[in-house]
């Protein structure tokens, strides 16, 4: 059974998430709902998971250099040095990537490409995700330290 602070922690997540899309878009407020009542319906019917497993990597563009990490949450598992925080901040955005929110942390104005990718799942739906930033900093500060690793 999924914890009680899991559950309250997506039930506030798809309230205030759901509010805040509703004056923006109503159809986007809409499918962002679905998606969070989505993820905490299965951690009601289901017990166990982990509900997301995914591959992280980051890699220069120019060569050399690079890490992975394999990610779970829900429980948080699998080999990142901060997989709690991880999943929390993927939690928070619903599991997209995208929507990962940016540190506000300085960086250094290095230009050293770094390629972020991410591939497996977030609950029943299919993760392949890929981004392009301007250096390893702005990588880790860019998707709220998810590839922090």
């Amino acid at each position: 059974m999924p914890k009680p602070r899991t559950r309250t922690a997506l039930a506030g997540l798809a309230a205030a998430g759901a509010a805040a899309l509703a004056a923006v878009s109503p159809a986007l407020a809409d499918e962002e709902a679905k998606t969070i009542n989505g993820a905490q319906q299965i951690l009601e019917q289901q017990e166990g998971g982990p509900y997301a497993r995914m591959s992280l990597e980051w890699k220069y563009e120019d060569g050399p250099g690079g890490g992975r990490a394999t990610l779970e949450c829900h429980p948080a598992g699998g080999s990142h040095p901060d997989r709690a925080v991880a999943c929390e901040s993927l939690t928070e955005a619903g599991g997209d990537f995208e929507r990962l929110r940016d540190t506000g942390e300085a960086c250094t104005l290095e230009y050293r490409p770094v390629v972020v990718s991410a591939e497996g799942n977030w609950f029943e739906r299919p993760v392949d995700y890929t981004e392009t930033f301007g250096n390893l900093c702005r990588a880790k500060v860019g998707t709220d330290r998810v590839f922090d690793f």
